[in-house]
Order: structure tokens, then C-alpha cells, then sequence
């Protein structure tokens, strides 16, 4: 007995790095595979854009859902529900043959992401020390990213002889089967969850939402995702339209802002430790909407390349600080923080694909980073003025 607790306490972060890692080929497949996708369809590449909104959409309904959910059924529980709605939307995927199928089979992978993050993070503040928490969110969030780092070479391999279906056949299922199956065994069993009727899961709702700082964690995060999904909807497209870059330089483009984030996820503990959550997200945040406001206005392409990077870093920390200053909110709620905190990462996500996709019908390129950069920067001054680490 002793030995299986040991061996669960081995492959507790790693199944939850794992479960992270296996949300993320959905909007891999889509950032480099969009055109193909498109294509294949007849369809035109701002619509078919939509089946990311729609995916977003869904994440948003199910976190406000999960802000309950979590409160009465145990984490493990929805986390692997969640990695579930993944393995059927990784099969409906691969076999759609019209719009509407993939839009829906899409749309699932929405579900499982809103279920299996907040969960995770859940999870780690239950079962990690305080000292250690933000090395440990660090790590599952940089296994989200290592998937783009790891997801644009091997698209790109897999669908060079095959179409964009052998992404969806080779890639996302098999990681969500797997991540499905650690996690079952790595994740121990939780005790018993809230009691006392519907009374009690409203009100611990109810201080969520009444809470001045949760709100501008929550706003302000919005606001900041809102930034870096311009950067992950159309970036890479971006340098291949403007630039003119194959699929295989833009499957490196995106790898290498991917591996940047995971550097500057993984760097964040050490700062958040040293200068606090709140110091270091208000930072972050700005300096990452700064960036975004002249990637696509500079028409030197390495100089671009260089500017998108560093921001990478800056949004590796805006990620790891904002999610562990959400975490430390209200302990007793983490389940519903992290949900409500995953809702507004979903609506943040539908903003910066709806408001870049509605620029590009519009405007230019260079429109998109700079609107959404000014949205960034908007979400620093919120968290520097309303937000507060309960943990300082």
C-alpha cells in the first residue's frame, strides 16, 4: 500500500502535465492546418475560422457550469469527463465529411478543455505546498505549450502525405486516450466534496463573484487572453500571407513561439517567487500588449520574428503569474475560481478571434496586433489597481 501511494504521488503532476498537453492539438491543428481544412471543404477561410470560435464559445458555457459542478463533484471526476469529450472530438474530427460535422465534433474538444484545465490547476492547489505551487502550474502550463512546440513538426510530418485528417487520427486521439489512462491511475482519489444542498453551492458562488479582486482577475485575464489568441489565431497565417511562408516555415514559426512561452512559463516561478504573483501578472500583461502593438507593423521579417519571440516570454509569465494569482483568490474555492477563471480565458479567446477576424474583413494585418495590444495594456491597469494576493 505504501508503495502505490508512492508511485501515485510519482505520477500525480506528470498525468496532469500530460492531461494539459492532450487539450492543446485542437488549436494546433487549426493554427497551422486552417487553410487545408478550409480547402478541402470549399470553404471560405473566415468561415470555416468559426469552428475555433464556436469550440471557444462552448468552453465559456461549460467553465461557468464547472464554477458549480466543481463545488459538489470531485476534481478527478470532471477531469476525466473532460479528457473524454476530447477522445470523441478527436474521432468525430477525423471523420467529418461536411462543415456542420466538424463544426460540432470541433466543438467538443471545448467542453473537454473547460473541464480538464480548471481541474488541473484545482488539483495542484490541493495537493502541492505553497512554495512549490507556482514551479508546479508552471510545469502544466508549459506542457500545454509543448504541444505547439511538439504539434508543428509532427503535423507537419504526419499530413505531408496524408490530408489534414491524419492530424486528428495521429496526433490528438492517441494523446487523449493516453492522457485519459495516466491520469485514472496517477491522480488519487479525492475525499468527499461540499454538502448541504444548492444553498451552499450559491453561496460559495456568491462570494466568487462578489469579490472585488476575483472579479479583476477575472476581467483583467479576459482582456490579457483576448491579446495573446490574436497572436495564436493569426500569427502564423499572418506570416504566410504577408511573408509568403510555406507550411513547413510556418510549422517553425509557430514552434518557435510556442517554445518561447514555455521558456518564459518556466522562468516565472523563480520571479513570481521573488517579486509576488500580483507584481509580476501587472508586468507581464502590459508589456505583452506593448508587443503585440508592433509585431505585424514591422515589414522586416526576422526583426518580426525577434519581436513576437521576446513577447512569447513575456506571455509564458502572463500566463503562469495571472493563473497563480487566480489560484490564491479563495482557497476553499479553487474548483470554482479556476472554472470561472477558465470562462473568462474562453471568452477572452472568443474576443481576440471574433474582433481580429472582423479587423481582417475590414482592415489590415497590422490592425489586429494593435488593437489587441491596446487591449492588453488595458488589462495591466486593471490588475494593478483592483486585484489584490491574498497570499502577500
Amino acid at each position: 500500500m505504501a508503495q502505490q501511494k508512492k508511485d501515485l504521488s510519482r505520477l500525480f503532476l506528470p498525468s496532469l502535465v500530460l492531461a494539459g498537453f492532450a487539450t492543446q492539438p485542437p488549436e494546433t491543428i487549426l493554427s497551422l492546418l486552417l487553410i487545408e481544412i478550409s480547402e478541402s471543404f470549399n470553404t471560405p477561410l473566415g468561415t470555416m475560422a468559426q469552428i475555433r470560435t464556436t469550440a471557444a464559445l462552448l468552453t465559456l458555457i461549460t467553465a461557468i457550469t464547472m464554477g458549480l459542478l466543481s463545488i459538489r463533484i470531485k476534481h478527478k471526476t470532471l477531469l476525466l469527463t473532460g479528457l473524454t469529450f476530447l477522445i470523441i472530438s478527436g474521432t468525430g474530427c477525423s471523420i467529418a465529411n461536411n462543415y456542420t460535422t466538424i463544426l460540432i465534433a470541433y466543438s467538443l474538444s471545448g467542453i473537454g478543455l473547460a473541464m480538464v484545465s480548471p481541474m488541473a490547476f484545482a488539483l495542484i492547489g490541493k495537493h502541492i505546498p505553497t512554495e512549490k505551487r507556482a514551479n508546479a502550474t508552471g510545469y502544466f502550463i508549459a506542457g500545454n505549450a509543448s504541444s505547439f512546440v511538439v504539434g508543428g513538426p509532427v503535423l507537419s510530418y504526419l499530413t505531408q502525405n496524408n490530408n489534414w485528417r491524419a492530424a486528428f487520427q495521429f496526433y490528438m486521439l492517441p494523446l487523449a486516450i493516453l492522457g485519459f489512462a495516466l491520469c485514472f491511475f496517477g491522480i488519487p482519489t479525492e475525499g468527499e466534496m461540499i454538502r448541504g444542498g444548492k444553498h451552499s453551492v450559491i453561496d460559495g458562488f456568491r462570494r466568487l463573484v462578489s469579490n472585488k479582486s476575483v472579479i479583476a482577475c477575472l476581467f483583467g485575464g479576459l482582456l490579457a487572453k483576448a491579446t495573446w489568441q490574436g497572436v495564436i489565431s493569426y500569427g502564423v497565417t499572418f506570416y504566410r500571407e504577408f511573408f509568403q511562408l510555406s507550411k513547413t516555415w510556418g510549422s517553425l514559426v509557430l514552434s518557435g513561439i510556442a517554445f518561447s512561452f514555455i521558456l518564459g512559463v518556466l522562468s516565472s516561478g523563480r520571479f513570481i517567487n521573488r517579486y509576488g504573483r500580483k507584481k509580476v501578472t501587472v508586468v507581464s500583461f502590459f508589456l505583452t500588449g506593448l508587443f503585440s502593438v508592433f509585431y505585424m507593423l514591422i515589414g522586416l521579417f526576422w526583426v518580426s520574428i525577434t519581436v513576437i519571440l521576446v513577447m512569447g516570454v513575456m506571455s509564458g509569465f502572463r500566463r503562469n503569474a495571472g493563473q497563480s494569482l487566480s489560484l490564491e483568490q479563495l482557497p476553499d474555492l479553487r474548483g470554482s475560481m479556476m472554472s470561472l477563471s477558465s470562462a473568462a480565458d474562453s471568452l477572452g479567446s472568443v474576443l481576440g478571434a471574433v474582433l481580429g477576424g472582423y479587423i481582417l474583413m475590414v482592415g489590415e494585418f497590422w490592425m489586429i496586433g494593435a488593437v489587441l495590444g491596446l487591449v492588453g495594456i488595458l488589462s495591466a491597469i486593471i490588475i494593478n489597481y483592483l486585484a489584490v494576493d491574498p497570499s502577500a
